[in-house]
């Protein structure tokens, strides 16, 4: 009896893990891809906390360095909060080394892409 329960939870245990959708990583440094504005980047750096994601953002042109933002993770989509009245934020998709999305700022949406480095 005892020897079902072990086989058929493992079955079970077996059956979760090859069915459920593969975790995707999105721990890195990110540099905003701005080939027409070469004098504007920005880096952004995720790191797996204790069970969830922290994030920093480096702006160097604007003299902001290490602002914490917050992230909001769903499926293959990001959202990225950069200011509390949430009028700054980046929503974008990610596909192994690539972020592609819209940066909005007070309104204003433009198309953004970032690259991560590799270790």
């Amino acid at each position: 009896m005892i020897i079902k329960i072990v086989l058929a939870f493992g079955v079970l245990l077996t059956g979760t893990v090859i069915l459920l959708p593969k975790h995707q990583r999105i721990e890195g440094t990110w540099v905003l891809d701005n080939k027409e504005k070469t004098d504007e980047t920005a880096v952004l750096r995720i790191q797996l906390g204790e069970g969830y994601y922290l994030a920093k953002l480096d702006i160097p042109g604007q003299q902001v360095f290490d602002k914490p933002v917050s992230l909001q993770i769903k499926g293959d989509s990001i959202m990225v909060r950069i200011d509390e009245k949430e009028d700054c934020f980046i929503e974008a998709q990610f596909k192994d080394s690539l972020l592609t999305g819209r940066s909005v700022v007070d309104g204003r949406a433009e198309d953004v892409s970032f690259r991560r480095l590799k270790n």
